[in-house]
């Protein structure tokens, strides 16, 4: 059994959805309260009763309400709605029924270093004590968040592991060269993640940065030449018997990850594989191999049959067949898309969505969303059923003026700006507080909208907390739509079995979220589509945000925008 530790839910879901394109198996992602709440940082997860000893030994208290026993806690204490608490297995593996692949998402990215330390070395303990052999550490694709810290409470729990630290994502434009990262060739320090209002990154070279917060040595190991050759298990082997705890190796290509994922497997060490997705991903595929993998090989492939074979040149980096999507995220119908990310990208994504549809772009104001998410969700919804009915769309998003204000003494005021950032620096108690009532007043949206097809959830905070308030217990992945984008649907709660799609704030090109909504949507009336209400409010509380320009876009009477050859907005693929 394979287990992975991930600073989010986006990141785990991207993570679980490459897993499941590249080796073919199922992923489970165990929600848990959100930052903040009583219950402990990976609650949620069902296993046998000496597992609940490992949070306690990681300074995790859970005040009884931790993992203990066969007893299930998380999404069903919060009164949300009963959970269906996902089954871990034994140490013998998971249930035949289950998935190979269990995922834990800390909530860390954001926390103070300490916190996430302890967190993360809680989660891989259980994940221990559940039965899983094979470890990997989900890590940001722009280095974003606690990495040192995290990984430094990882080895805690891994005693005897060495962390490979592949932090590339070729596929998603995410190259390690020199040990130190560029995104779509431009230097990490250059991107918009140097100035990401929550988490910004300070340096580029990533066993610097890795050092620097975990007070590990790291060892960047460059390639020879070309790439990476058969010399390279035996190098690892040597760091391995020095001490050596983290290694820091570079990829370009998905050629390079594939490669680089078969020689570490040859290694036979304990390795922690640590990256945004796709080397992990590619390392599981070689465990499991033909007949399985050996467990007595720490990592090593299996000592009968022969490693899986690589994808095709190409294959890594494409997403899944149409059909597939389809099947893996919903069929056709009304979807809403929650956006909780204030990052330009997203605004970007979201105007190109208006564009395709001329749908208003939704939002409590600040202060509403804060005192009564509950009353805000039903202000919202004649809006959003006009636009489900005529479109099938609806777009709901985060106030941006979250990200210039701060609340006191039960008000927000304004807070400082970072230079260079559209944004600003969002503090911590500020962002988690608005992802919970965000959360709550998608969840009341979802529960007055019966005939749902499916949610986009873009931002990792966005995505925990809109699961955990409709009572959610786990999220099942079982696709890939696109680089860093996941398809799956809800595990228990009050919509079991509703189709979800999830990312991170800065994944994909401007049109991404149109592409994954065109197979997907359909108006949820379209006989009377033509004298459907005007879903576009006028400004004010509730009102949509205007266009990039300033613009805002009015839907009433609009004539649908000229569609691609081949498409139509109302055609259902």
């Amino acid at each position: 059994m394979f287990g992975l530790v991930a600073d989010d839910v986006t990141g785990a879901n991207a993570t679980a959805a490459r897993v499941a394109a590249r080796a073919g198996i199922a992923g489970r992602v165990v929600l848990h309260p959100l930052p903040g709440a009583e219950t402990s940082p990976v609650a949620g997860i069902t296993v046998t009763g000496t597992a609940a000893a490992g949070l306690e030994a990681a300074g995790e208290g859970t005040g009884g309400k931790g993992v203990a026993g066969k007893g299930a806690v998380g999404a069903g204490e919060t009164g949300a709605g009963p959970a269906v608490a996902p089954t871990m297995g034994t140490a013998a593996g998971p249930a035949p029924a289950d998935p190979a692949l269990l995922v834990v998402p800390t909530h860390s990215r954001a926390v103070e270093p300490a916190v996430a330390r302890r967190r993360v070395r809680a989660a891989f303990q259980v994940l221990r004590r559940a039965g899983c052999r094979f470890f990997g550490k989900r890590i940001d694709s722009t280095l974003r968040g606690n990495l040192g810290a995290e990984l430094a409470g990882a080895l805690e729990a891994l005693p005897g592991h060495m962390a490979v630290v592949v932090a590339a994502f070729p596929a998603s434009g995410r190259t390690t060269v020199g040990g130190r990262l560029l995104v779509n060739g431009v230097p990490l320090m250059a991107t918009e993640a140097a100035r990401d209002p929550i988490t910004p990154v300070t340096d580029d070279h990533v066993a610097r940065l890795v050092a620097t917060q975990s007070g590990l040595p790291a060892a960047y190991l460059p390639p020879d030449g070309d790439g990476y050759d058969h010399r390279l298990p035996e190098r690892l082997r040597e760091l391995h018997r020095a001490g050596t705890r983290v290694v820091v190796l570079d990829a370009a290509r998905d050629a390079d990850i594939e490669t680089i994922a078969a020689l570490v497997a040859r290694a036979r060490i304990p390795v922690l594989a640590v990256d945004p997705g796709p080397f992990f991903a590619a390392w599981v595929a070689h465990q499991l191999g033909e007949g399985g993998a050996d467990p007595d090989n720490h990592g090593g492939p299996a000592t009968s049959g022969s490693p899986a074979a690589p994808p095709a040149s190409g294959e890594s980096s494409r997403p899944v067949s149409l059909a597939s999507q389809r099947a893996a995220a919903g069929g056709a119908g009304p979807w809403l898309v929650v956006a909780g990310s204030l990052t330009d990208l997203t605004q970007r994504q979201l105007a190109a969505v208006t564009r395709r549809w001329p749908v208003p772009r939704l939002h409590a104001t600040l202060p509403q969303l804060l005192a009564d998410p509950v009353a805000a969700a039903q202000t919202l919804l004649p809006q959003i059923e006009a636009a489900l009915a005529r479109w099938g769309v609806a777009v709901v998003e985060t106030d941006r003026s979250a990200a210039t204000t701060r609340p006191t003494a039960g008000a927000p005021a304004p807070a400082a700006r970072n230079a260079g950032c559209s944004g600003a620096a969002i503090p911590e108690d500020l962002a988690q507080q608005v992802a919970r009532q965000l959360g709550t007043l998608a969840a009341t949206l979802v529960d007055r909208l019966p005939g749902l097809a499916g949610l986009v959830l873009t931002g990792g905070d966005t995505a925990a907390a809109v699961a955990a308030a409709l009572g959610a217990g786990a999220l099942r992945v079982t696709g890939e739509l696109a680089p860093l984008v996941a398809a799956g649907s809800l595990e228990g709660g009050r919509r079991p079995g509703l189709a979800v799609i999830t990312k991170g704030g800065l994944v994909g090109d401007e049109d991404l979220l149109v592409r994954l909504l065109e197979p997907r949507v359909r108006p949820l009336a379209e006989e009377t589509a033509a004298g459907a209400e005007d879903p576009s409010p006028a400004r004010g509380p509730g009102a949509p945000h205007p266009e990039p320009d300033g613009r805002a876009r009015a839907a009433a009477g609009a004539k649908p925008p000229r569609s691609p050859a081949g498409t139509s907005p109302r055609r259902i693929l």
